[in-house]
């Protein structure tokens, strides 16, 4: 048992970094891990039986509203084999719990075999599997692949997975069954990457607070102290190594998602869509020029906007999760016939970016 541009932005991710500061690696290390949002290491807050500074933990505050950490790395590997794999200690600090979602570790996986992330399942911690009932200012354990019935299978099951075995009362599974299922029904699977990740929904309050985790195991390596960090990032996807991706809405509820990789332009895209304005833009014959500034990607490209041609766009994203503010920010430009611009930018509510620049 192995128990992301402004000012201020660029200051709160200063104050991320504990004052032993991490340098910043490789984000597609394969073995090491990479922290996201408010997660940093951070000494031991147990003061029982007295204070130990030398052990680092990794610290994940979620307030104010909004706020979020995880901490990822890649894995390539058969669901069977994280077996004993997946587990963490945990101290929620007074007034803190585990609720609205958190903390849980969040398997992406390539059902095919084909070298993309099509699905995800979420496995709960705390003593009654992801409904509350987690105590305050104690270390607990939870090895996620128990017998207790902590994992969400439902975007699976909206996949074509059919469970064997009758979910628990809240409605997750046991891990044998996920196993058990995944090989059934999707025998050339790989498990991409594996995140712990906690970031309570807003009106959460047993969620919100500040959460310390130590001895986390995401498949064959273990998060001990600062040296298992490889610096800063998400290890998401089993795409290829210089991909950049995202994927969210804004407030408008208008919804942009790419993909793009440097050295295939060819095979990268866009999708964009804004419903209130009727625009709803479709890239072609992938992508041209792009470009990196700090954590954030910008490219350029024809595309169909309402399943017609003669258009042009350029989009930026940028990564905001490493300063904790935000997920991430969009602009786009589209020009077309007639004399036709669009033009927006703004910040994701929902969703994720993900930028690797080489």
């Amino acid at each position: 048992m192995k128990a992301a541009a402004v000012l201020g932005a660029l200051a709160l991710a200063t104050t991320l970094f504990s004052s032993r500061s991490l340098v910043a690696q490789d984000s597609t290390n394969s073995g090491k891990f990479l922290l996201n949002g408010t997660a940093v290491v951070a000494p031991d807050p147990n003061p029982i039986p007295k204070p130990n500074p030398s052990n680092d933990t990794i610290k994940i505050t979620t307030t104010p509203a909004g706020l979020f950490g995880n901490v990822s790395r890649h894995l390539g590997v058969k669901i069977d084999q994280l077996t004993d794999e997946l587990e963490a200690k945990w101290y929620f600090t007074a007034g803190r719990s585990c609720g609205g979602g958190s903390p849980r570790i969040v398997l992406f996986i390539d059902l095919d075999g084909t070298g993309a992330h099509q699905s995800d399942v979420s496995g709960y911690f705390g003593p009654a599997g992801g409904v509350g009932g987690c105590p305050e200012d104690k270390w607990m354990y939870d090895d996620l692949t128990d017998e207790l019935p902590r994992w969400d299978l439902s975007h699976l099951v909206t996949q074509g997975l059919v469970p064997t075995t009758p979910p628990g009362a809240s409605g997750y599974f046991p891990w044998a069954a996920l196993v058990a299922a995944l090989d059934a029904e999707f025998p050339n699977h790989i498990v991409c990457s594996g995140s712990l990740t906690d970031d309570t929904f807003p009106g959460s309050t047993a969620g919100a607070g500040d959460a310390y985790y130590d001895i986390i195991s995401i498949g064959d390596e273990t998060l001990e102290n600062r040296d298992d960090v490889a610096g800063r990032g998400f290890a998401r996807g089993c795409e290829s190594q210089d991909e950049d991706e995202g994927d969210g809405e804004d407030h408008d509820s208008d919804h942009a998602k790419f993909d793009d990789h440097q050295s295939q332009p060819q095979n990268s895209s866009l999708q964009y869509s804004d419903g209130a304005n009727t625009v709803n833009l479709q890239s072609v014959n992938g992508v041209t020029g792009i470009a990196y500034t700090g954590s954030c990607v910008s490219f350029a490209g024809s595309g169909l906007v309402n399943n017609n041609p003669g258009y042009l766009f350029t989009f930026a994203a940028c990564d905001l999760s490493a300063a904790g503010t935000g997920i991430g920010n969009f602009s786009i430009n589209i020009t077309g016939p007639l004399g036709f611009v669009y033009q927006k930018s703004a910040m994701l509510t929902s969703g994720f970016v993900s930028i690797h620049p080489q």
